[in-house]
């Protein structure tokens, strides 16, 4: 697949992926990304799903606006839907992908990402258009997953059935499931520093 078409997300959109998805926020999953960030910086989340980390990050550097971005329209529209019902009047939601980010270039003064850069073919290319909108001075935080380390226990046949699918979705898609073990060559290659 061409590197700028898009490719399934393999966790998908339905209910179960969204709850999964839904308990997730700022306090755990971007504590390191936390001390930052101060009020005032412009910040861009690539591929903020349904939003929970989102609506933290955002009360962390208003009054400045959050762009919350993903490709998926109806994780664009819960991410809103959770922005609203908190009350987060800095937070922005807009569709668009990381591997053609929507936006001038040095546009931000920080990015997040969180387990995106794995679930794609050339996330290389993702890390330079992040390079891109990012300012000289700005700041990057990345949360990305490592499936080379995945311990499952106890375990079953399905559970054993559904890694092999999982796994072959992956492949099939040349997706980077070990990609958090390569990040920081990634990265030098992307000229961050």
């Amino acid at each position: 697949m061409p590197s700028n078409e898009r490719a399934p997300y393999i966790l998908g959109y339905g209910s179960a992926s969204i709850n999964w998805m839904d308990v997730r926020n700022a306090e755990d999953h971007a504590q390191f990304f936390l001390p930052y960030l101060t009020p005032g910086m412009k910040l861009l989340d690539c591929g903020c799903g349904p939003g929970s980390i989102s609506v933290g990050l955002a009360e962390f550097v208003a009054p400045e606006t959050m762009v919350a971005m993903d490709i998926e329209l109806s994780q664009v529209d819960l991410t809103r839907k959770r922005a609203n019902q908190r009350r987060v009047k800095n937070l922005v939601c807009q569709q668009g992908s990381v591997l053609a980010i929507p936006f001038e270039d040095e546009s931000f003064d920080a990015v997040f990402v969180s387990a995106v850069l794995g679930n794609l073919a050339h996330p290389d290319q993702a890390l330079d258009e992040i390079h891109r909108v990012l300012k000289p001075d700005g700041v990057i935080g990345i949360r990305e997953f490592d499936h080379g380390g995945n311990l499952i226990h106890p375990t079953s046949p399905i559970i054993q059935k559904s890694v092999k699918i999982y796994d072959a979705i992956r492949d099939a898609n040349k997706y980077k499931a070990n990609f958090g073990r390569t990040l920081k060559r990634a990265m030098n290659q992307a000229e961050f520093q």
